[in-house]
């Protein structure tokens, strides 16, 4: 019964993890996560890549009022900052560790 028990409990445990893992990725979620259980490894990898495509965003919006920037460029690099966040999502429910590429040397800088 108790080995029952705590088998339950470590899959909460986990479904949780993931759970928090995949709400960093949603904008100013990201901080969730990292006021919540920034010392769980799995879980403050994945705060740190969202922390960084919430800042990319963030800063794309701030730059989108330069003329030619905020008309072509914009755009891009805000499609860009939705699919990688559908993708860390993905990865975060699959217990993954995903890289981005550019953004997960600027993430693994971060210290939480």
């Amino acid at each position: 019964m108790n080995q029952k028990f705590s088998e339950r409990r470590a899959k909460i445990k986990k479904i949780k993890a993931r759970a928090l893992a995949a709400c960093a990725y949603l904008f100013f979620f990201c901080i969730f996560p990292i006021l919540l259980h920034k010392k769980d490894e799995f879980i403050a990898h994945h705060a740190r890549h969202g922390l960084t495509l919430f800042s990319l965003e963030v800063a794309t919006v701030l730059l989108s009022i330069i003329p030619f920037f905020g008309l072509f460029v914009s755009p891009f690099i805000l499609s860009l900052c939705i699919f990688l966040s559908v993708w860390g999502v993905i990865g975060a429910v699959k217990n993954q560790y995903n890289r981005i590429l550019f953004l997960s040397d600027i993430a693994q800088k971060i210290h939480l």
